[in-house]
Order: C-alpha cells, then sequence, then structure tokens
C-alpha cells in the first residue's frame, strides 16, 4: 500500500472527500498526509482529519499567503499543533520564481517564525522551496531544523545533496511523469530511505492522468514510474516509503 505524502484535501466536501478516500483505498493508497496552507485552510484540515483514521494533518502557511496574516498570527498556528492530528508543520517554505508573488521580504520572516516553531516543538517540516532550494535548506540548518521533508522538490542535485547530507527526505510529484522526465536525475541521486511520493492533490496529476484534477488514487502510476527510474519495484518503494513514514513522522501507518 502507498502513502501519498502531500495532498490539499481541505475545499472537498465530506461526500467528496468520503469517495476520494475510497477511490484511495482501491487504488492501494493507505494513508494520505492532507495538508494545510494558512490558519483557515490548516484548521478545515484538522477537522478532516479528525473524521477519517487514514488521513494525517499538517498546518503551516504557504509563500503565497504571508500577507494576510493577522499580528501574532503564530499564537493560532501553535494552538493548532495542539491537534492530535497534526505530524507536523506545513507547508511552508519560499518562492522565488515569479515576481508576482510575495516577496522574499514577506515570506522569509513566517519560514522563519516556522522553523523556531518547529525546533521547539521537535516536529517535522514540510517545506515549499521552488526557485529558493539553497535559501532553504540554509535556513533550515541555521535555525537547527533537522525533520524537513524537501515537497515537490524540483532544484538542482547540488542542492539535492546539501539537503540529503542534513538527513533531508525529498517527495517526488507528478512532474516527474511530464515529458522528458525532468527529475530523473532527482529521482536517481535520492536514495529508498530517503524518497516519498506525493500528488499535492488537487495539481500536477501524473501521466497518464495530466489534465485532469489530481488526486490520491492517481498516486500509484507515479510511484511505479519512479520505482522503476530506480531500479526496484513498485512494492519494494511502497514499503521504503512506509518506513520514511514511520522515521520521519514517528507514526506507524496504516
Amino acid at each position: 500500500m502507498w502513502i501519498d505524502a502531500h495532498a490539499h484535501l481541505y475545499d472537498f466536501d465530506d461526500a467528496y472527500l468520503n469517495a476520494l478516500i475510497d477511490r484511495a483505498r482501491k487504488a492501494g493508497v493507505s494513508t494520505i498526509i492532507n495538508s494545510g496552507t494558512n490558519l483557515s485552510t490548516s484548521a478545515r484540515v484538522c477537522a478532516q482529519c479528525e473524521r477519517h483514521e487514514n488521513l494525517h494533518a499538517t498546518a503551516g502557511i504557504s509563500p503565497f499567503d504571508v500577507e494576510a496574516l493577522e499580528e501574532r498570527w503564530w499564537d493560532d498556528m501553535e494552538r493548532l499543533l495542539d491537534h492530535p492530528k497534526i505530524i507536523a508543520i506545513g507547508e511552508t517554505g519560499l518562492d522565488d520564481s515569479n515576481p508576482a508573488y510575495p516577496s522574499a521580504t514577506a515570506q522569509i520572516p513566517v519560514f522563519e517564525r516556522l522553523l523556531a516553531i518547529a525546533h521547539d516543538r521537535d516536529l517535522p517540516i514540510v517545506i515549499h522551496s521552488r526557485g529558493a532550494e539553497r535559501r532553504v535548506v540554509e535556513l533550515c540548518r541555521s535555525h537547527g531544523v533537522s525533520k524537513v521533508l524537501l515537497h515537490c522538490y524540483t532544484g538542482s542535485v547540488d542542492i539535492l545533496n546539501e539537503a540529503l547530507d542534513s538527513g533531508y527526505y525529498v517527495s517526488i510529484s507528478g512532474i516527474a511523469t511530464f515529458k522528458k522526465g525532468p527529475l530523473d536525475e532527482i529521482i536517481a541521486h535520492t536514495p529508498s530511505n530517503r524518497l516519498f511520493v506525493e500528488t499535492d492533490t488537487p495539481y500536477l496529476a501524473p501521466v497518464p492522468h495530466r489534465g485532469k484534477p489530481n488526486e490520491p488514487a492517481f498516486l500509484p502510476p507515479l510511484g511505479a514510474y519512479v520505482a522503476h527510474r530506480k531500479g526496484i519495484s513498485p512494492q519494494r518503494l511502497a514499503d521504503a516509503i512506509r518506513r520514511n513514514f514511520s522515521a520521519l513522522f514517528g507514526v506507524s501507518q496504516l
């Protein structure tokens, strides 16, 4: 059975969520990490996870949500992180890929505050790092944060090696299956004991589902692709990911 390391389910109503989880289970996906992107979506994620044993929650502030925060927002975040279904902070991080996004001046203080909370609470942190991979790794190191998952990683192999040397984990999205296999080198350089796969639902559906809204049931073709590129069986990769899940998040899987 597979683990979907990153999905955003907060916009789905109960009926749709129930059907989505059922489709995922039938496709061979037993566990889903349901990630918030701001205080509101993180609260919804926690509520959804209360009703579904196979969902685990993360609470965070994404780089795209840093400008709408109220004063002392971190007090509300601390309260959310006390929820029993929370297994990590995230998603959070930095995005320097588009000048239309919030500035680094706005993004970095929020990210650093969440890194400090992750360090103080000894919680893993799930990080978005597009266009800012080196800065993200540097900040994680400087804040003494060692439990790190670089979600939807698309950076260079050089920075990947720095992250792996720091003990961090890497998650591969459906981008890997797109034309010309843009993540083949990343997959090759990431050992199985540091690897996850994710859907990033509802985004980045893998081939053969590209162009559709993504969902956890679409994870197995991605897992099979990553396993093939690593020269191992899908079952062997799925087993490795389950061990990684326990090692990073400290949660026994279903």
